[in-house]
């Protein structure tokens, strides 16, 4: 959630774990939410993921040009953030974007390898995963990647596989193949991440 309050909704809830996206707040404001987050999801036996560097949006490819640089999560304010907040996982910015690439991406590997040096063993999270190669899915996990939030290229497949189908098509026929072809990118991106 980008709100504490949609966070302690979903504690309230029973959610086991929340995250609280804050990056867009100034760091300190990011840290004194999350920190409140976390305490309140530990106090609850929850765990809290939250993100540190700003990741930029392209949910329709509207970004054509970008500075990555103006946007990676910067090691030591990621060493002070997770010790000030008890962050369970910690997403970082390092030239992913929220939706479609229209470009090839800027990626650094040594920014997560930085940022894994400064937070010792504490999981880093990959936001923006679809769409990059399994090249690029490699170097991230063996840097210290714990965790890839995908969706923007499956959900996209299953809609291109709708936009495929003939005019006779019923409803509940929609839904079960772009169900089937987002199944299928699912299972192509976790061998991809499995892969060496």
């Amino acid at each position: 959630g980008d709100s504490v309050e949609s966070c302690l909704k979903a504690l309230a809830m029973g959610f086991t774990s929340v995250m609280f996206d804050g990056s867009s707040l100034p760091y300190e404001e990011n840290m004194k939410a999350t920190a409140y987050v976390a305490k309140t999801a530990h106090a609850l036996g929850a765990t809290t993921e939250a993100e540190l560097g700003s990741m930029p949006h392209n949910f329709r490819g509207e970004l054509q040009e970008y500075t990555p640089e103006d946007f990676y999560t910067k090691p030591e304010e990621a060493a002070e953030f997770v010790e000030k907040t008890g962050v369970d996982a910690l997403a970082i910015s390092f030239g992913t974007v929220h939706g479609v690439y229209k470009t090839t991406p800027k990626l650094s590997f040594k920014v997560i390898e930085e940022v894994r040096k400064s937070t010792g063993d504490l999981p880093l999270v990959m936001h923006g995963g679809s769409g990059l190669t399994a090249d690029d899915y490699h170097q991230a996990i063996a840097k210290g990647i714990r965790k890839i939030n995908y969706y923007t290229y499956m959900a996209k497949s299953g809609g291109t596989a709708v936009a495929k189908m003939s005019d006779t098509t019923f409803y509940h026929d929609i839904e079960v193949e772009a169900i089937r072809a987002m199944k299928e990118d699912a299972m192509g991106a976790i061998k991809a991440f499995a892969q060496k």
